[in-house]
C-alpha cells in the first residue's frame, strides 16, 4: 500500500522529533552485546571456569589432548548425551519425565549383572 508524500513527510518529522531515541536505542542493543563487560562475564562464568580447568588440565598432564584420552571423554558423556536429547524431546511435547536417573541406574544395575557369571 503507498502512502501519500505528505504522510512520508509527516512520519519523517515524527522521526527527527523523538530526539534520536530510536538511535540511541539502536546503538544501546548493539553495545550492550559486546564481549568482555561485566554482564557478559557473568553470563559465560561456567563457559570460562570450563576453558580455565582446562587449560590447567592440559598444562599439568601431557597426555591430556592425546587421541585415546579424547575419544574416552567422548564415550564417556555419550550416555549423558543420549539422555539429553531424550529428555529434550520430551520437554518440547510439553511432557516432564522424571524417571530417566532411576532407569539409568536400573539399566547399569541390570548390565552389570549381566556381564558376571551366573553361579
Amino acid at each position: 500500500m503507498h502512502s501519500l508524500p505528505h504522510e512520508c513527510s509527516e512520519r519523517r518529522a515524527i522521526d527527527r522529533n523523538d530526539g534520536g531515541a530510536r538511535a540511541r536505542g539502536s546503538i544501546t542493543a548493539l553495545t550492550s552485546k559486546r564481549w568482555f563487560t561485566e554482564t557478559w562475564l557473568m553470563e559465560q562464568k561456567s563457559l570460562i571456569a570450563l576453558l580455565a580447568l582446562i587449560a590447567v588440565v592440559s598444562i599439568l598432564s601431557p597426555n591430556f589432548f592425546t587421541l585415546n584420552n579424547l575419544f574416552n571423554i567422548l564415550q564417556q558423556t555419550s550416555v549423558n548425551a543420549i539422555m539429553a536429547v531424550g529428555m529434550t524431546l520430551v520437554i518440547l511435547t510439553s511432557g516432564i519425565d522424571l524417571s530417566v536417573g532411576s532407569l539409568l541406574a536400573l539399566t547399569g544395575a541390570i548390565a552389570a549383572s549381566m556381564v558376571l557369571p551366573m553361579h
